[in-house]
């Protein structure tokens, strides 16, 4: 069973406990313990367009299959470690929560403000540090 969502078919239910597992498998191999849960809605506007997203707060992990319509097991997988990544990025200290934290969209401009390794930055989204690592 998947949290969030309701498999719609064969595919999905496969890619849910493909997903599943490598969460399980990821989260033991670097030490992080978050939950996994799937949507297809977007929270952030009709046309944002994330794949998935990590919330420290809740320390869990959304992967959005709205927007992986079509994407492979191997894309899915890659978003997976990409939010696992920041699961690690906050346990080990180097993203810190804060309420500095936020998200600007702004037509086809996002920014982000986070604290990096002790340094708060407001950044383009594609060009911060915690995304690029």
């Amino acid at each position: 069973m998947s949290k969030g969502i309701k498999v719609r078919n064969e595919q999905e239910r496969k890619a849910v406990e493909v997903l599943t597992k490598a969460h399980e498998w990821m989260c033991n191999e670097y030490g992080v313990n978050t939950t996994l849960s799937f949507q297809r809605k977007c929270n952030w506007g009709k046309d944002a367009r994330y794949a998935g997203f990590h919330l420290a707060r809740e320390n869990s992990i959304t992967l959005n299959f709205r927007n992986m319509y079509g994407a492979t097991i191997a894309d899915l997988i890659s978003v997976l470690g990409h939010e696992i990544r920041h699961a690690v990025q906050y346990s080990k200290g180097l993203l810190s929560i804060d309420i500095f934290d936020r998200n600007e969209y702004k037509g086809r401009t996002a920014m982000i403000a986070r604290t990096w390794k002790g340094e708060r930055m407001r950044v383009p989204y594609m060009s911060a540090p915690w995304e690029i690592d």
